[in-house]
């Protein structure tokens, strides 16, 4: 397997076209100074259309990739509405690295989602 860097994580998950989705505002993207990233964004409550904003969240490229690692475990088969493409290239990235992944925006969604919340609860 390949070292998954932190440049592989941002293109594969912040640029994926997920962080367009309706319930990421207030995106801010950073550098950290062991020369990874950092995604800060506003949850929108779709619910409340015009009120908004219900949290702020931080997940770094180490979160990202710690939940990568436990959606290829385990572990990853008890998280209610994670597909199942989302763990086989979470499994790839793990086992093959970043070359032999292809994840669309749906996927990248779900990883982001699991990372900040714990689970899946947009999609």
């Amino acid at each position: 397997m390949g070292k998954v860097s932190a440049e592989d994580l941002s293109t594969i998950f912040l640029g994926s076209g997920a962080l367009t989705y309706p319930w990421y505002t207030r995106v801010d993207i950073g550098d950290t100074q062991d020369g990874g990233w950092e995604l800060t964004f506003a949850e929108y409550d779709i619910a409340q259309a015009v009120e908004g904003v219900v949290g702020e969240h931080t997940v770094s490229d180490l979160d990202i990739m710690r939940t990568v690692r436990m959606i290829a475990s385990k572990e990853g088969e008890s998280i209610p509405f994670l597909g199942k493409h989302t763990r086989k290239e979470c499994q790839a990235l793990v086992s093959k690295g970043a070359d032999d992944v292809d994840f669309d925006s749906d996927m990248a969604d779900q990883v982001i989602q699991v990372s900040a919340f714990g689970k899946v609860v947009y999609g």
